[in-house]
C-alpha cells in the first residue's frame, strides 16, 4: 500500500501542481477554439489570465504557507537532556550529483544547519539523517548519500550519523526511522525540517506513536516582515506549488490515516 499511494500521489501532483495546471487549462483553451466553442475558450483564457496576473503581483505562496510555518515556535524551547536528533532530507539533488560527482544542494539547505547545531549541542544524543529518493524515475540516488557527503567536506565524523536511505516520503521518513532507532515513550526526540513542512511531519510522527520536539527550519517568511508585491512570476510561481504541496500533502496524509490530525500543532507542554 506505501507504493501505491506514493506512486499515485506523485502522478496526481504532477497534473495537479500549479504550472502544470496553467498548461493543461491553456490546452483545453485552445482545443475549446478549434471546435468553435469561442465563448467558452475565452472564459477560460481569462481566467487563466488573471491567475497568471495574481502570481506575477502577489507572493500567494507567502501567504498560503504562513499558518504552517507559525505553527511551531522558532527557535523552540529546548531540553537539557536529549535522546535523539532526527533531520530529515529535501534538500538534495540527488541525480544531479551523481553526475557532478559532488553534493549538490537546492532549497532546505537550512536542514543541514540546523542539525549540525544540535549535533553539537547535544553530541551523546543518536543523530539520524532520514531521506531516500522521492523520484519516480531515479529510485537509485538517494538522499542520504548526498548528506553522508555534505557531512564528510564539513570535517563531522559521518561514522556517529545514522543515514537511512529507504524512505520515500514523510510518512516512510518517519516509519522507516522508528524502526531504526525503536524510540520509548520517555525520551526527547528533536526533528528538524523546513517550517512549512514541520505540521505535516510531526503529525506524522505522532499517528506512529512517536513524540518528537519541533525545531523549524528554513523560513519563507516571518509575521515580523512586511509582505512585499513585486513582479516576479517565477519566483512566486515556484514558491506557490512548494505551499500547494504542502497544503496537498496534509489533505493526503489526514484522509489517508497517515497523520494525526490536519493541521498539527504544538503539544500541550509545548504551548
Amino acid at each position: 500500500m506505501d507504493l501505491i499511494f506514493f506512486r499515485l500521489s506523485k502522478l496526481i501532483w504532477m497534473v495537479i501542481c500549479p504550472d502544470s495546471l496553467l498548461v493543461i487549462l491553456i490546452l483545453i483553451g485552445v482545443v475549446l477554439l478549434m471546435a468553435g466553442a469561442v465563448k467558452k475558450a475565452k472564459i477560460l483564457f481569462s481566467i487563466v489570465a488573471l491567475f497568471i496576473l495574481a502570481i506575477c503581483f502577489l507572493p500567494l505562496g507567502t501567504i498560503l504557507l504562513a499558518p504552517l510555518e507559525n505553527r511551531f515556535s522558532s527557535p523552540p524551547k529546548l531540553p537539557v537532556h536529549v535522546d535523539g536528533v532526527i533531520c530529515l532530507g529535501g534538500a538534495e539533488k540527488a541525480y544531479l550529483s551523481s553526475f557532478t560527482g559532488q553534493a549538490e544542494l537546492g532549497n532546505a539547505a537550512e536542514r543541514y544547519l540546523g542539525f549540525i547545531r544540535l549535533m553539537r549541542r547535544y553530541p551523546h544524543a543518536i543523530h539520524l539523517f532520514s531521506g531516500g529518493s522521492g523520484s519516480l524515475a531515479h529510485q537509485a540516488f538517494r538522499d542520504a548519500d548526498v548528506a553522508r557527503v555534505v557531512f564528510a567536506d564539513l570535517g563531522l565524523d559521518t561514522s556517529s550519523i545514522i543515514f537511512e536511505s529507504r524512505s520515500r516520503n514523510t510518512y516512510e521518513n518517519g516509519k522507516v526511522s522508528k524502526s531504526i532507532v525503536n524510540p520509548t515513550p520517555d525520551q526527547n526526540w528533536i526533528l528538524v525540517t523546513s517550517a512549512g513542512h514541520m505540521p505535516r511531519a510531526v503529525g506524522v510522527f505522532r499517528k506512529l506513536g512517536w513524540q518528537v520536539i519541533a525545531y523549524p527550519v528554513d523560513h519563507v517568511g516571518s509575521p515580523k516582515i512586511p509582505l512585499t508585491f513585486a513582479l516576479d512570476f517565477s519566483g512566486h510561481l515556484n514558491q506557490l506549488k512548494w505551499t500547494l504541496r504542502e497544503w496537498t500533502g496534509l489533505a493526503a496524509y489526514y484522509l489517508t490515516g497517515k497523520t494525526s490530525e490536519w493541521i498539527p500543532g504544538p503539544a500541550p507542554e509545548e504551548g
